[in-house]
């Protein structure tokens, strides 16, 4: 497991989570609060404010049905669960 530690260590400095989220989602909230905690930059694209955002979250993560969905860089995280489990690894 530490390969993947260092993994994310690297992708932290060089890329930027980015969290597909939506209003009244506690899932999103949980989400983003987890990463200011681990004060890791992240970018929030809200989904039912932004068509854009929201197709563009639909071509990176086709198979999400739930949200948020997390991308570190251009690596699909999953949703709030996979990122507490990316993060510990």
């Amino acid at each position: 497991m530490r390969y993947k530690k260092k993994k994310f260590l690297k992708n932290q400095a060089m890329n930027k989570f980015i969290i597909y989220s939506k209003n009244r989602c506690s899932y999103c909230v949980a989400a983003k609060s987890l990463l200011e905690n681990k004060n890791i930059e992240f970018e929030e694209k809200m989904i039912d404010e932004s068509p854009n955002d929201f197709n563009e979250m639909k071509e990176k993560a086709p198979n999400m049905r739930t949200l948020p969905v997390i991308l570190d860089g251009d690596e699909l995280i999953g949703g709030y669960h996979e990122l507490i489990n990316y993060l510990d690894e």
